[in-house]
Formats: C-alpha cells, sequence, structure tokens
C-alpha cells in the first residue's frame, strides 16, 4: 500500500486486524506517544508482547513448580520467586502465595 505515514499505517493495521485485536489493544497500557514518537511502533510492540508464548510457557512453568519432599519452605519460597519473575505477573507476591497454597 505504500504507507509511510505511522499514524495511517497505526489505522491500518488496527483496521485489518480485527475488532477483538482491536479490543485487546485499548486494555493494554500503552503510553500515549510523545512529540516524535511512533504511534505505529508502540502499537506493534505493544501487540508483539501481549501475543508473545514465551510468557505463556514461563507461567505454565511456574504453575508446575511444587515443593520438592525434601526441600525447605525457603528454598521452595526462593524457586518461586525465580520463577514468578519470568512470568510478567501484575502481582508477583498474590500469585506466589497461591502457589504456595496449592
Amino acid at each position: 500500500m505504500d504507507v509511510t505515514d505511522n499514524q495511517r499505517k497505526n489505522v491500518l493495521m488496527m483496521h485489518y486486524a480485527g475488532t477483538e485485536v482491536n479490543q485487546i489493544y485499548e486494555t493494554l497500557s500503552v503510553p500515549v506517544p510523545g512529540e516524535g514518537e511512533n504511534v505505529f511502533d508502540k502499537a506493534v510492540a505493544a501487540l508483539t508482547e501481549h501475543f508473545s508464548p514465551e510468557v505463556d510457557i514461563e507461567i505454565m512453568k511456574f504453575r508446575k513448580i511444587k515443593q520438592q519432599p525434601s526441600e525447605s519452605i525457603m528454598d521452595f519460597y526462593t524457586r518461586l520467586k525465580q520463577g514468578a519473575a519470568l512470568c510478567g505477573f501484575a502481582d508477583k507476591d498474590k500469585e506466589i502465595r497461591h502457589q504456595l497454597m496449592s
């Protein structure tokens, strides 16, 4: 389409991506671009991060962390903290507490 204007690129991307992607994008915490910043690049980065499967894999790994029979609670807690750091949780402490209780 030979579009060079970043605002126009962003509008076209959202149009062709569809309603569901638009709704997801609106829920993401994307900072409003400042003067001279590229709105299209910010949108692409935010959507790429959202749809990245790596975070989902890390969350799956985190959910599988269980305390070993000979493992102290502090060692278990440390492993949970290390696992939670890779997951991008909004409230890591809450997720760790939940995993400790399960």
